[in-house]
């Protein structure tokens, strides 16, 4: 019974800074492909969006094993760099431009971390409170 809560709120916090990763980094090169080529067709960064995708609903389906793991990471990987974009964002991105990589990390942080983290908390509150199945 304890290990649910063990669990599931670390797959919760292992993916969904993954998936939030992935997320970013395709949407920031499909943008850039579709602004720099002025095409929006089908195209490997996609794929970038949806591997992130599945690890962001990895996380939230975590809530059927403990509704804390959502919640935990909702308020890790959604609250806590919200509140930090808002009271320091100069700070919030010169840390995101020394992450490994070439590309503009978060370019969205006023959308997309409140997003996660409603996401995230909508699904912890609906795993907590599920039904149960009674066998017939």
């Amino acid at each position: 019974m304890v290990w649910r809560h063990i669990v599931g709120p670390l797959v919760a916090l292992v993916a969904t800074p993954i998936g939030l990763a992935l997320v970013d980094y395709g949407a920031e090169k499909y943008l850039r492909n579709v602004y720099a080529f002025a095409d929006s067709g089908w195209s490997a960064e996609l794929l970038w969006l949806f591997g992130g995708g599945i690890f962001l609903t990895v996380a939230a389906l975590s809530a059927r094993l403990s509704g804390l793991g959502p919640v935990l990471a909702a308020i890790v990987w959604g609250l806590a760099p919200f509140l930090w974009f808002v009271s320091d964002a100069g700070s919030f991105y010169d840390f995101s431009q020394d992450l490994p990589s070439t590309h503009f990390w978060f370019g969205y942080a006023p959308v997309e971390f409140p997003l996660l983290g409603a996401l995230l908390l909508g699904a912890g509150i609906a795993g907590r409170w599920r039904g149960r199945v009674v066998p017939a």
